[in-house]
């Protein structure tokens, strides 16, 4: 069954505005409000899509699962705890539901040099501003290629980070694995995709000189 078979019938928007707004829409999903039912799933259904091909290229695995949470969620909601974090909650369940199918979701828990890596050394502005507002670049093709060839558990971090805008804490819980290692993991990461837009450039720049 794909996901998008529920029938919503709410407009779609970004997220929620505020963690107040988003403790109120599942509070009330959780009394049995139908439109916040809705409403949750138009908001994240199409990210847990997204965040799922990140960790497996079996679709109909993800689209099942996805479908699988939802009914799960709406059958038991009046057992669900209060969440401050509805995306971070419906992620994790996710991951949880995708690994009872033996799908490998271990990421190692160290980057390739063991290196480690402090908070200020994360910051890449221009790359970082780049590959969080790449849908308003005309560097998408460029991008989406440069994040492919990197390793897989660089593009988990990556998408987790920058497309869906969890801190290192949460992604660390997401993946199970330490706050330093996502450190590291997204430090390389961000480090290759740097060199690849400089080359990037370069080759812009040769280009317009020949």
């Amino acid at each position: 069954m794909a996901v998008h078979s529920i029938n919503v019938g709410v407009g779609a928007k970004n997220d929620l505005a505020s963690v107040d707004t988003e403790q109120l829409l599942w509070d009330s999903f959780r009394g049995g409000d139908r439109s916040a039912f809705a409403r949750i799933y138009e908001l994240y259904a199409p990210k847990l899509l997204s965040y799922g091909r990140k960790i497996t290229t079996d679709s109909q695995r993800i689209e099942d699962s996805i479908q699988d949470l939802f009914v799960e969620l709406w059958k038991g909601r009046a057992n669900l705890s209060p969440t401050t974090s509805i995306k971070f909650y419906l992620f994790r369940a996710l991951r949880n539901k995708l690994s009872r199918f033996r799908i490998d979701l271990s990421v190692p828990d160290t980057d390739t040099d063991g290196a480690i890596m402090p908070e200020n050394l994360l910051s890449f502005p221009f790359e970082a501003e780049w590959i969080a507002h790449e849908e308003e670049t005309a560097q998408t093709a460029s991008l989406q290629q440069a994040i492919g060839c990197l390793s897989k558990r660089q593009q988990q971090v990556i998408h987790l980070r920058y497309y869906q805008h969890f801190d290192s804490h949460q992604i660390a819980d997401l993946l199970g694995i330490h706050e330093q290692s996502v450190r590291n993991l997204l430090h390389t990461a961000l480090h290759a995709l740097r060199q690849s837009f400089i080359l990037l450039v370069t080759l812009l720049v040769n280009s317009l000189l020949t």
